[in-house]
């Protein structure tokens, strides 16, 4: 059974979706859609070590929920 065809029996969490994908893909995974907050580049932060090479952060940057300052302040601790 394909990764599409367990996807569309039932919506998946984000982290479903990213281990499953890590588990298939010998890329870089980028995260895109589940960024909100400072906290959410922190936790997609941990995920590193498993193949996850970065954020899409744009749109809550431009609705002003977090400033790139305070992303940056989250990842270094």
């Amino acid at each position: 059974m394909g990764l599409k065809s367990r996807w569309f029996r039932r919506r998946p969490s984000d982290d479903e979706m990213r281990e499953e994908l890590e588990a298939h893909v010998a890329i870089p995974v980028i995260v895109s859609g589940a960024i909100r907050s400072a906290a959410d580049v922190l936790a997609a932060a941990a995920f590193r070590s498993r193949g996850i090479a970065g954020a899409i952060v744009g749109r809550a940057l431009y609705e002003q929920r977090f400033t790139v300052g305070e992303g940056q302040a989250a990842l270094d601790g």
